[in-house]
């Protein structure tokens, strides 16, 4: 598959049918080197990706940019002879599920060769707290917000009016539509919903979501209202004295919006109420 070109300088390569579930990854052509944004584990996938950049330009891949420490993030690091730049807490967090994670990759990577490179997991090399700018041409902007993960980071375009949402937004087959999130046991609910409030101020006219189809703010509008209910509810549920259990048995106490268009098996997207019920409920 090509890189989707998205304005004069970004390209990415973008997953909107559920049947091949990879993160989304940026390519950002500048006036006198290239960036990357992610790298997944599979990584014939980044391999076909840079033959592909190379089709487009000669310029040197001088930094890849890490979202947040999720392996499909950033286990394709290994691929890069460059600078690498995330947030602290990626680098952290990268450190100690290093062990966790490879087990993880290894359940889906068979190749020798790959895990022996996957194995030699590059780390972040270029560090930060709040943000980091590139001042390339076009002007990069890497902004720390939290919510998914505690380090996930955003990466915005502003000349191209282009922004990587990460995984705070997972896209579907409709623009104007997100899928339900996916909540983990380092989601921050209340931080999620800042992070999204702050990204709808950005003039973004294409939204690149961590994973499934590309977006609009009506999108990231809905997914706020989303996650708003979720926090009210569960909170107030289990203050009225419901357990883990009898939310996830009545998830319809919860009144959440079901979204269309997603393209994922209904029956999945059930049991990640569920879920995200277990990852959270102790937290609100």
């Amino acid at each position: 598959m090509p890189l989707d070109r998205l304005s004069d300088s970004v390209y990415a390569h973008v997953y909107p049918d559920p049947a091949f579930p990879d993160s989304n990854r940026g390519y950002i052509i500048c006036d006198k080197y290239a960036v990357v944004v992610d790298a997944t584990y599979l990584l014939n996938n980044v391999r076909n990706d840079l033959e592909e950049l190379r089709r487009l330009t000669d310029r040197e891949v001088r930094y890849l940019i890490n979202t947040h420490y999720h392996s499909d993030h950033t286990y394709g690091n290994c691929l890069f002879d460059c600078e690498i730049v995330a947030h602290t807490k990626c680098f952290e967090l990268m450190k100690q599920e290093r062990e966790k994670q490879l087990s993880g990759v290894f359940e889906e990577v068979k190749d020798p060769a790959d895990r022996k490179q996957l194995e030699g997991l590059r780390y972040p090399t270029v560090l930060f707290e709040e943000s980091y700018r590139l001042d390339s041409d076009p002007i990069i902007e890497v902004k720390h917000l939290g919510g998914h993960t505690p380090d996930l980071c955003a990466v915005h375009i502003p000349k191209e009016r282009v922004l990587f949402a990460s995984d705070n937004l997972f896209g579907s087959r409709n623009p104007s539509s997100p899928v339900e999130p996916e909540m983990n046991p380092r989601s921050n609910v209340d931080q999620w919903i800042l992070a999204l409030n702050y990204l709808l101020t950005l003039d973004a006219k294409i939204i690149v979501p961590g994973h499934l189809g590309l977006c609009n703010k009506e999108a990231i509008r809905k997914l706020v209202d989303y996650l708003q209910l979720f926090l009210v509810n569960v909170r107030e549920l289990k203050r009225q004295g419901y357990s883990k259990e009898q939310l996830k048995q009545k998830r319809e106490l919860l009144g959440l919006p079901t979204f269309e268009e997603s393209g994922i098996d209904p029956t999945i997207m059930e049991g990640i109420t569920e879920y995200n019920i277990d990852m959270q409920y102790d937290e609100l």
